[in-house]
């Protein structure tokens, strides 16, 4: 139904799994690792780390400790299972007469909403500027919001992918971390993504 209503082909892809979501976790600690020593401004830390070497400690070692000390923050924030999405089977309900699915059409048409109307309770709508057209899939939306906003799998609902936008619902909850993180998504090849709330009319 939503094919005929959008007169575009709806293609399936997959969710990311629990070993690409902590890939992306372990991508976002290099980020910001790169990001300080970018910035050199962490003196105190480097007479720590020196102190530590002159003691007789490895300073591999002891970077190797500090980042584990970091990552304390994402153990106690275990990756929700995402569920298995189901799809109906199309030819369901295709011996229903001709004149019963026109009215039906019809009454789509008079409905058709609009780009924030129909986001889901308790969610907030955000857009994206890229879709179809840019070969986005909803695994990759899933993946890279999760992971660059610090929010679980769960806390991303429905995710509309049109020609040329997409449209995604996050709980509120998270609305304000996934804001927060505007212009700093990556999708694959498209890189500093801003994800800008649709307001309700």
């Amino acid at each position: 139904r939503i094919e005929s209503f959008s007169k575009h082909k709806l293609t399936q892809a997959q969710f990311p799994t629990e070993k690409d979501l902590l890939e992306r976790r372990e991508i976002k600690i290099i980020e910001q690792l790169e990001n300080w020593l970018e910035t050199d401004s962490f003196q105190r830390e480097e007479e720590l780390v020196s102190y530590l070497a002159a003691s007789g400690h490895d300073p591999l070692k002891v970077a190797a400790a500090a980042l584990k000390m970091a990552r304390q923050a994402d153990a106690e924030q275990p990756i929700s299972r995402i569920s298995t999405v189901q799809f109906k089977d199309k030819k369901r309900g295709a011996g229903n007469s001709k004149r019963r699915s026109q009215p039906a059409r019809k009454s789509a048409r008079r409905r058709k909403p609009t780009a924030g109307a129909e986001h889901e309770r308790g969610m907030v709508r955000f857009t994206l500027n890229r879709g179809r057209s840019h070969g986005i899939n909803p695994g990759e939306i899933v993946g890279g919001i999760a992971s660059r906003a610090d929010i679980p799998g769960s806390g991303i609902g429905r995710i509309t992918i049109n020609q040329e936008n997409t449209l995604v619902d996050i709980k509120e909850e998270f609305a304000t971390a996934v804001l927060n993180k505007s212009g700093t998504y990556h999708f694959k090849r498209h890189h500093n993504m801003e994800l800008i709330e649709v307001k309700d009319r």
